[in-house]
This record gives C-alpha cells, structure tokens and sequence, in this order.
C-alpha cells in the first residue's frame, strides 16, 4: 500500500484523489509518504493554491494557456480553481492575453515560434521579408499579404500556425491577419516589428540558417536568368539584412559581393557560379519554400548537374 501510495504522489495525484483511491485518511497518507522516505511538499508548489500544484500540472498550465485554452477551461480541466490557473502563469511570466485576443473564436498555435526548427525559422524569416506587424489599442496584429498566384504558401502559413482563420481576398493579393500579443514579441526578438523595413536586421539564432535565408529570400528575393544565359540571385531590403545576407553567403562564394543602395533600399546580386552555389545551398532538401521560387531553383539546380 505505501508503496502505491507513493507512486500516486509523486506521479501528481492530489491528496483528496490519492485518500478516496485508497478509501483512507489523511494520516495515513502522510505516514505512508514519511515510511518512504517523500517529504509532503516534493513535486509541488507550495503556496499555488488547491492543495499545492504539481510541478508537471503548473508545466502544463503555460502549455494549454500558450495553445489557446482560456484559463477557465484550464481551471475546469485539471480540476482546480481560475485563481490557481492564473497565479501558475504569473508565476511563469506568461504573458496574459489582451481583451481582444481573450474574445478570439478562431484557435491558432501561440507556441509555433516557441522551439526553432526548419518551418519556424523558415517563417520568420519570410515574414520579416513580407509580413506586417502593428501594434494599436491592445491588440497586437500579425499580418501576412501575398498575390494570387502564391495564395497556397499563405495557406502553407495557416497549416504551420494550426490556424482556423480565413484567407480575405483583397484585390489581387489573399491574406491572413489575427491576434497575438505572444506571437508579436516572439517575432519581435528575431527582428520582425513594425515599420521593420529600414531598421530590422536578422538575430544571431537564426542569422546563420539557410532556412531563414530562404524564407527572406522567398519574400524579397528574385531568381532569374538574364539576357545572356545567365542565372542570377538578388535580394532588396535594408541595409543591415542585406549585409547580413552577403555574410552568410561568403562562405559560399569565397568573396564579399559589394552592395547598392538606391534611395533608402539597398541590394546585392550574385550572378553565374556564385548565384548557383547561393540557390543549390538555400534550396537542397528543404522541406518548405515558395513554390514558384523552388521550382526555379530546381531548374538551376538540373541545368548546372547537367552542364557538369
């Protein structure tokens, strides 16, 4: 008996579930834990409320806050009150969600930028080429508007975000628009913000992935072949991406490419060898991009394996 009861404890049963399991008293529970050696307050958080939180409960408060769920439907779920609920996510400093955003019907992923992997970063990196991001009244909006022939790469955006809002046509361009005041900071620590077009410049996490690269490359990037046969990359944004960018492609292209500016925009293209070395590297065995340019890169891509 001591022995289950104990399993129960420290697996994060409450005192009240593990008493009526094992039809017992309080003592006894407690002298079961002291014969093995648990001390009451091992696994919790004294002072959270209800009895004490389970470390694994107060985890997994932040976890089905951050996916949508408001806090009375937590508090409902686990069983304990809206009170503990929001005092487990002060003490995590999760950031509470607006009026507005509180208000949202519409579910999304709040965590989709919380872990860095391929899709993530690939998206933050578009969305800092083509995306929008504002701040107004307490709400906090993320934006994204492409034309109508990259309307499925919106909808790609929408899978990753788990998102159930609608794609509004407006004019010849779909787009996506919601709510999210921790989807805005999260964006905003890798240089997605408002008014980003002459400031932004790429965090060091994410400044050396060639998925970001082609996410921004997606988004403000052009692949093409000139009047002489020749493939070309080039990229348009501010000064201190487009740099960034020449550095990352050093590596590749064994020297430094110089940059244009052109009234407040700035630039770089690589033709020929370097712009073929730049395209192979972004685009190889990815598993998200936009089409159309994935499709030219693979046409770069055969032309050059076939001319070798």
């Amino acid at each position: 008996m001591d022995e289950k009861i104990s399993n129960d404890y420290m697996s994060g049963m409450r005192l009240k579930d593990i008493k009526d399991k094992y039809n017992c008293s309080d003592k006894m529970v407690q002298n079961a834990l002291k014969r093995c050696g648990i001390k009451r307050d091992r696994g919790r958080i004294r002072g959270s409320g209800d009895s004490d939180l389970t470390y694994s409960e107060d985890k997994n408060i932040s976890k089905l806050y951050l996916s949508g769920m408001s806090s009375l439907k937590i508090a409902s779920k686990l069983g304990r009150s809206k009170y503990a609920i929001l005092q487990s996510l002060k003490r995590q400093s999760v950031s509470r969600r607006s009026t507005s955003e509180a208000c949202r019907s519409l579910g999304i992923d709040e965590t989709a930028f919380d872990e860095l992997n391929e899709h993530s970063i690939y998206w933050i990196g578009f969305l800092l080429a083509d995306g929008n991001v504002c701040q107004s009244r307490g709400s906090y909006l993320i934006q994204l508007a492409l034309q109508k022939r990259d309307r499925n790469h919106i909808k790609n955006f929408r899978s990753f975000l788990h998102s159930q809002h609608a794609l509004v046509k407006d004019r010849e361009n779909y787009r996506i628009s919601f709510s999210s005041k921790h989807i805005f900071y999260r964006l905003g620590h890798y240089g997605v913000v408002p008014n980003k077009s002459k400031i932004t410049f790429a965090h060091k996490d994410v400044a050396g992935s060639r998925h970001f690269w082609r996410g921004v490359v997606d988004g403000d990037g052009s692949i093409y072949m000139s009047r002489d046969g020749c493939w070309n990359l080039s990229l348009v944004g501010s000064r201190s991406i487009v740099k960034q960018f020449v550095y990352f492609c050093q590596k590749l292209t064994k020297h430094r490419q110089s940059v244009q500016k052109h009234k407040t925009i700035y630039s770089v293209r690589y033709s020929g060898k370097s712009a073929i070395s730049v395209i192979d590297y972004l685009y190889s065995n990815s598993c998200v991009s936009l089409q159309r340019k994935a499709l030219l890169a693979k046409k770069v891509q055969n032309e050059f394996r076939t001319s070798s």
